[in-house]
């Protein structure tokens, strides 16, 4: 029996994405259900500001207790803007272990970095302290945006606030987010206004390694 018939006939991959608007924007969560064949994985998303606020929700942990989850993606770290202080990650860690507990593999969503602004390996160093304490195993996202920018400088990735992502930016989290999730095999789903052309460049770029950080301070 091939993969692809494995996965039409299995139950769904669950997955639940736990982050702020930059989860939220372009449905990320659908883009990465929709690069997976039909009925094969299933995305649901809880959000908030950040995940220090959002693990003292109670219907958030118990979403993920009882959620039967094979994946929770966590993403809203507290970051500093000008890198200078240090905040707790005390929800990032409790989600994370909540979710491991549950028996899902948790994922950490290290974001892109804001538009012209060189912290890869800072928000890298924030995650990996996260994963250090939890053992979740981070998507490094902000590397993939790194690698689209070296293969094309002029790749749109961002909105207009230089924070948030395009469609375009989106689509390229959503392809390294589902590499993590085991999809070894190029897409045939793309959104509507991204090339084919522009597809290969996204792919080839969300090739990196799903790993820790050396740790920065905060």
């Amino acid at each position: 029996m091939n993969l692809l018939v494995s996965l039409l006939l299995a139950p769904p991959i669950r997955v639940l994405f736990i982050g702020n608007s930059h989860t939220a924007a372009n449905n990320l969560p659908l883009m990465v259900q929709s690069l997976f064949p039909a009925g094969t994985l299933k995305a649901e998303h809880r959000s908030g500001a950040f995940l220090n606020d959002i693990a003292k929700n109670p219907e958030v942990i118990k979403t993920i207790r009882e959620g039967h989850y094979n994946f929770v993606i966590l993403q809203g770290a507290m970051l500093s803007s000008s890198h200078k202080y240090k905040y707790t990650q005390e929800g990032a860690i409790k989600l994370a272990t909540e979710a491991a507990a549950s028996g899902a593999r948790v994922l950490l969503f290290a974001e892109w970095s804001r538009k012209g602004i060189r912290e890869s390996d800072y928000i890298l160093g924030i995650y990996g302290g996260i994963s250090k304490q939890t053992k979740a195993k981070i998507v490094p996202i902000c590397t993939a945006f790194d690698n689209a920018i070296v293969a094309n400088k002029d790749l749109d990735l961002w909105s207009s606030d230089g924070n948030h992502a395009s469609v375009q930016g989106s689509f390229l989290a959503a392809l390294t987010i589902y590499r993590a999730l085991e999809g070894t095999r190029p897409p045939t789903w793309k959104p509507a206004h991204v090339s084919t052309s522009l597809c290969k460049v996204l792919w080839n770029a969300s090739q990196v390694t799903n790993t820790a950080s050396k740790n920065h301070p905060g």
